[in-house]
């Protein structure tokens, strides 16, 4: 075990530069002799997080939109069948499948916009990403989600015009979602 000491770190990227040319020397060292030295202390187990943080946020926000673009795809598909009296055509197939992509590309592009709101508004506020800014955003996004989701299915399910199935789907999701 070898302590080394630091000083004159104020900013946040002081101490990721700090963990970035630590973890550049221990390559180099383990390029050079085969060892495999890690790091360790206060540094390492608060600041570490300020890595990596951004991308793996963005990263795992487009993972759960593609993902809510396809499972919304596949609810509001299994809803409009089910709801569905007359027997089909195969080129009501294909418009079925349409509208259900159209619908689940509106949600997603409203949670999507929803979410760019939210982390511009963290910036504007001049608040700091860290974890629980991170949790905070994921968490905003489930009940995006949430919302979103549900209206959506409702609307592109429900029969009539515009306005009733709009009407209906918020009678039946706002309340409960309020």
């Amino acid at each position: 075990r070898v302590n080394l000491y630091s000083q004159y770190l104020w900013e946040t990227t002081d101490f990721v530069n700090l963990i970035d040319d630590m973890r550049a020397v221990l390559e180099d060292v383990n390029a050079q002799t085969g060892l495999d030295l890690f790091p360790s202390g206060t540094v390492f187990e608060y600041w570490e997080q300020y890595r990596n943080l951004w991308s793996f946020l963005i990263q795992n926000l487009l993972i759960a939109l593609a993902c809510t673009f396809a499972i919304g795809t596949l609810a509001i598909l299994t809803a409009s069948y089910h709801t569905r009296v007359t027997p089909m055509e195969p080129i009501d197939h294909v418009i079925l499948i349409a509208k259900a992509c159209q619908g689940s590309l509106v949600m997603t592009a409203v949670i999507a916009s929803t979410m760019t709101w939210v982390l511009g508004s963290m910036g504007w506020l001049n608040i700091s990403m860290s974890a629980i800014p991170a949790l905070t955003i994921i968490a905003c996004m489930g009940i995006c989600i949430d919302l979103t989701a549900l209206v959506t299915l409702f609307f592109c399910s429900g029969r009539g015009t515009h306005d009733e199935r709009i009407n209906n789907a918020l009678k039946c999701v706002f309340i409960p979602t309020l």
